[in-house]
């Protein structure tokens, strides 16, 4: 069997084949590190040079990675403090272009795994001497304590015709996380609510620590996924957020945006995952080789056909990402209207687009017989939480988008949700 040599460096054999392209080891490192620093090739991130560390203090930067320990998360972490080592060892006067928070999550394991993880991962780039050499540093976040810190869950109601109320007098403790599974039933919209609450969470603790740069680890892969999962679940505005501007507003702050692995693919991070022997950082995967269509979610479907096409076809999958990101929101004059639940911006209201396609509303009772056993019907199908969302007197309209507007089309009763 011949082996092919490294089409790079024409010397070494070659064990990686991306793109078409044969690659040895050490060339297929510098091929994805190299797509990374084109993403992070701003002066800021640039080594900085100086007698000492208080002279370049005020002209570095902090940013903060979004570790969710998946292989992108992994692999951009390794490539992080490689270029920070290589920065400095450059100069004796060399020191680092910009200090990392390594902000370690999960919503599926557990803390104490989270924790455990962080260390061996911590101990694999020399301990805290050796990351602490490099201004990175570790923390760890709770996103179910960090839900359960807000004021209380609302009540969130969707009516018949599409009318989204809230009560806010009557808020109740809870963890918003574990209601998502209880409340819905559908496994897409669990999915699409939780996505919902880890972003908040990370932005919300980006602003805490007064980071204003994001590093958000995501490959060209799971970017194509979610431009055509954000399509089918309705919520396009989120592509232009995403992919278009590189800026989050919340509260009047903004939260500069970076994925650093917007050019690389999936098949390249499990390589890369492989040769540095990270996998065993991973957190647990699901298996869904026996699952049936009707159970899978949207971003299962999706992610299924870009794998079976990536091999042959991967522009197919940066073709995706290049439409996605040309997504502009509508400009908009004045007080823009935001959703309840997401805080996304609402341009057009899906309450009114949705009343005009659907009809809610049988032939009504006419006779006093048909009246009488229409009332009876009611009365036996109707759940207590369904009569009081017309009972009581102590709800107000709530604005929310056609995403959470179809994440709880299915709902009967109240939504608990951390609602401002």
């Amino acid at each position: 069997m011949v082996i092919a040599q490294c089409q790079k460096c024409k010397r070494e054999p070659s064990t990686v084949v991306s793109r078409k392209e044969t690659f040895c080891k050490s060339c297929f490192l510098k091929f994805v590190k190299g797509k990374q620093r084109k993403q992070m090739k701003d002066g800021r991130f640039k080594v900085k040079y100086g007698r000492n560390e208080d002279q370049t203090t005020e002209k570095t930067v902090s940013a903060i990675l979004a570790f969710r320990f998946d292989g992108s998360s992994l692999v951009l972490l390794d490539i992080l403090i490689s270029w920070l080592e290589e920065q400095l060892a450059m100069s004796p006067r060399a020191h680092v272009g910009f200090n990392l928070t390594v902000l370690c999550y999960s919503l599926e394991q557990p803390q104490s795994w989270i924790a455990e993880k962080a260390t061996q991962i911590k101990t694999k780039y020399h301990g805290e001497e050796g990351i602490s050499r490099l201004h990175v540093k570790f923390e760890i976040l709770d996103c179910n304590d960090e839900v359960k810190r807000n004021e209380g869950l609302s009540g969130i109601y969707l009516t018949d015709h599409f009318e989204s109320l809230i009560d806010r007098s009557n808020k109740v403790k809870g963890d918003a996380l574990k209601m998502i599974d209880t409340q819905i039933q559908d496994k897409s919209a669990q999915e699409d609510l939780k996505s919902v609450v880890e972003r908040d969470v990370i932005v919300r603790h980006c602003l805490q620590l007064e980071c204003s740069i994001l590093l958000l680890p995501d490959c060209m892969s799971e970017l194509a996924i979610s431009v055509l999962a954000f399509t089918a679940r309705g919520r396009g505005e989120r592509i232009s957020e995403t992919l278009g501007d590189n800026y989050i507003d919340v509260d009047g702050n903004r939260l500069e945006v970076l994925y650093p692995l917007r050019d690389i693919l999936k098949s390249e991070i499990e390589s890369y995952l492989k040769i540095c022997d990270l996998e065993r950082f991973q957190a647990p995967k699901i298996d869904n080789t026996f699952k049936s269509v009707k159970n899978k979610t949207v971003n299962e479907l999706v992610r299924e056909y870009f794998e079976s096409v990536e091999p042959e076809y991967p522009e197919v999958i940066s073709t995706v990402v290049k439409a996605g990101s040309k997504l502009r929101i509508p400009f908009s004059e004045g007080d823009v209207k935001r959703c309840g639940i997401c805080r996304e911006i609402i341009n057009d209201d899906p309450q009114n687009w949705l009343e005009s396609i659907t009809v809610n509303e049988g032939i009504p009772a006419k006779t006093e017989e048909e009246k009488r056993n229409y009332e009876l019907y009611l009365s036996s199908i109707q759940r207590p939480e369904e009569r009081e969302l017309y009972t009581a007197g102590n709800k107000e309209s709530i604005s929310l988008c056609f995403g959470c507007v179809a994440d709880l089309r299915n709902l009967r009763g109240k939504f608990s949700w951390p609602a401002d």
